[in-house]
Parts: C-alpha cells; structure tokens; sequence
C-alpha cells in the first residue's frame, strides 16, 4: 500500500513535532512514561516504533503492516483506514484513538489501554486482546468472530450487534456492557462478568457460560439452545421469552429471575436454586429439576421431569416406628381401618394386623 504524498517520508520526529516533541531516556517505573527518540524513523510497513510518542498524531492510511509499536503512545491519534495488519501493538496507550476501517487483523493488542477508543467498522479478526482495556469502547457491529479477549476489560463498552461467534471471553469484564443482538453463538463466556449486561435478543446458542456472573442481566428473547450455564449466577435476571432449549442449568442461581414464558423444554436444572423465580407460562417439557430448589423453597425430588414433584415419606406407624409402604387404597378410609379379624385401628400397616397407611404423594 502506498502513502499519500504528505505521509511519504516523514518520521516521527516530524509527525510529533507540533505535540510536545520527542522525549529522552527512560527513568524510574514510577515515574511518567518517557518515550524514546524516534528521529528518522520513517512510517512504512515493518517500521519500528516501539516506545514512540505518537499522542495526536496524524496517521489516516498509514501503511503500518507488521510493525512494531509495543508500549508506544497514539493517544487521540487517527489511524482512521489505517494498515495495521499483523503489527505488535501490545501495551500501547490508544486511549481516544480514531481506528475506525482500520485494519487490525492479525495484531497483538495483548494489555493495550483502547478504553473509549472508536473502533467501529475496524477487522480485528484473529486479533490477540488478551487482557486488553477495552472500558467504554465502541465495538457496535464489529466483526470480532475468533477473537481472543481472554480477561479482558469491556466494561460499559458497546457491543450491539458485534460479531463474537466463537471468541474467547473466558473471565472478561463486561460488567454493564451492551450486547443487545450480539452474535456470541458458541462463545467461551465461562467465569465471565456479565452483571448487568444488556443481552436482549442476543444469540448465544451452544455458548459457554459456567460460572459466569449473569446477576440482573437482561436476557429478554435471547437465543441460549444448548448454552452451559452450570452453577451460573442468574440472579434476578430477565430471561422474558428466552429460549433455555437444551440449555445446561444445573446448580445454577436463579433466585427471583423472570422466566415469563420461557422455553426451559429439556433444560438440564439438576440443583438450580428457582426461589423466588417467575415461571408464568414458561415451558418445562422433559426438563430435569432433579434435587431444584422451587419457587416456594421446597425440593424437588429425583427423577422430577417436566414438573418439580415434592419429595416426601410415608408415615411413620405409631406401633412399630417404621416407615409405611404408601397405598392408594386407604384413602377411601383414611382415619381408621379394620384388619383381617375385624379390628378398627390407626391408618399403618402393623406387621401382625396388616394395617394399611395414608399416602402422603401430592396431586
């Protein structure tokens, strides 16, 4: 790619002539950053620009392809168009920094500082963001599909309608963040923070999310068939209309969470915790609630498919202290019943009168 004719041959040292010049040798950790002489290096592919200041640097098309610009500082800088397909900009501050259409495929943004960076329309497709500050960003309909943002930072960044299917999020911050129609099918969002999260009408089919931290999201209408949501933390979510299809809840938390007219058919809830959950209208065909907490506290008990069945135990007889086999029968008579020699007696089955009990199994 060539550069325009007033990009052609100028360094650094010109570009970041009219903002507070060039720094001198680095000194103590603790100190400001300082930048290192950047004089005569030219802006072109392979450059090395490792450590430059670049703050409010002018860079729109800029042919960077492969180049160095680990820890280098393009505060506001606008790399608007700008080539920087595959180069190393781990650690650098690109706070405030105009990237839209550029071209970050490919690039090493491992612990760079983007927050509120406008990144909009930019290809970092199989970019490396690992533990990237991405706070308040705008990412809304990037294409982000394989991107590894592995513990990274995104809160409060805009994400609506961005691309992630099959990104690595595992325990990335994105704490208030808008992913309102976000493709996040087959997602590594396991450990993630999502509290408060805007995840309306979101897909998230067959996406990891074991204990993740989903607490008074909005999931309204979002798409979870066959998502992982083991020992998740669902807590006063709002899962209006969502469809939970298949989806892996076992020893989640969904405690006051707003399951209206959910489809839950054939979701695995073994251990979940519903206290307090709305379930109006939800759909529960085949769905395990094995060992669930319900909605009144009670616990379903084994083998509860499609319906939370009470776990109970048959009486105990006051003659023998032993627990009663339950029969149907003796709730024609349910106070006393006669023996076979024609005594009246309490409702158990006494080993030497056969007395029949009450069944205790609930409608």
């Amino acid at each position: 790619m060539r550069l325009p004719v007033w990009v052609a041959g100028l360094s650094v040292m010109a570009l970041a002539a009219g903002f507070g010049g060039v720094a001198g040798p680095a000194h103590a950790v603790d100190d400001p950053p300082v930048y290192r002489d950047c004089g005569n290096i030219k802006i072109e592919p392979g450059a090395d620009l490792h450590g430059c200041q670049l703050d409010r640097a002018h860079l729109r098309g800029a042919d960077l392809d492969q180049a160095r610009l680990e820890h280098a500082d393009l505060r506001d800088a606008n790399l608007r168009s700008a080539n920087l397909r595959g180069a190393d900009l781990s650690d650098a501050d690109l706070r405030d920094a105009i990237l839209d259409g550029a071209n970050l495929n490919q690039a090493n943004l491992n612990h760079a500082t983007m927050d509120h960076a406008d990144l909009r329309a930019v290809d970092v497709r199989r970019a490396r963001l690992t533990r990237a500050n991405l706070g308040g960003a705008k990412l809304a309909g990037m294409d982000l599909r394989g991107a590894n943002l592995e513990s990274a930072f995104l809160g409060g960044a805009d994400l609506s309608g961005a691309d992630l299917e099959g990104a690595n999020l595992n325990r990335a911050d994105l704490n208030r963040a808008d992913l309102n129609r976000a493709d996040l099918n087959r997602a590594d969002l396991n450990r993630a923070d999502l509290y408060r999260a805007d995840l309306r009408s979101a897909k998230l089919d067959y996406a990891q999310l074991a204990d993740a931290s989903l607490g008074h999201a909005n999931l309204r209408g979002a798409d979870l068939e066959s998502a992982n949501l083991h020992s998740a933390d669902l807590g006063h979510a709002k899962l209006t209309k969502a469809n939970l299809t298949k989806a892996s809840l076992r020893g989640a938390y969904l405690e006051g969470a707003d399951l209206l007219s959910a489809n839950l058919s054939g979701a695995n809830l073994r251990g979940a915790d519903l206290s307090g959950a709305n379930l109006h209208w939800a759909r529960l065909h085949d769905a395990d609630l094995s060992q669930a907490t319900w909605i009144g506290g009670r616990l379903c008990a084994e083998q509860s498919i499609g319906s939370c069945r009470q776990q109970t135990r048959p009486p105990r007889c006051p003659l023998t202290g032993d627990y009663q086999r339950v029969r149907r029968r003796s709730l024609r008579h349910p106070r006393t019943r006669r023996n076979n020699h024609g005594e009246s007696g309490p409702p158990c089955c006494d080993p030497a009168h056969r007395w029949f009990s009450v069944s205790l199994e609930m409608p």
